[in-house]
């Protein structure tokens, strides 16, 4: 499995409560990502391979890589996704810190 490419960075103390927000809301939506790529690979594992060709090194580094776009891009555009719900849920408690 590969994590985002985007390394998370803790936000400084003086940041405003919309960057955090915008901040909480991108990491929502990364971990989205991470879920939809597990579910990806474990709906791949499912498909019957074929061994008419075999499957090929490249073949699987290619596989890997769209899910991996697919999973992010999936995620980040997601208005009514897990992402959502999950900084709705924590934006609240955001709210309550400053």
């Amino acid at each position: 499995m590969t994590l985002p490419s985007r390394a998370v960075t803790p936000l400084a103390p003086t940041t405003t409560a919309t960057d955090r927000q915008t901040h909480l809301r991108r990491l929502c939506h990364d971990m989205e990502g991470i879920f939809l790529r597990q579910l990806f690979e474990a709906m791949r594992e499912g498909i019957p391979k074929t061994n008419l060709f075999g499957e090929s090194k490249g073949e699987a580094m290619f596989t890997s890589l769209l899910d991996d776009e697919l999973s992010t891009q999936a995620a980040q555009k997601s208005t009514r996704g897990l992402g959502e719900a999950l900084y709705h849920q924590l934006a609240r408690r955001l709210d309550g810190e400053g």
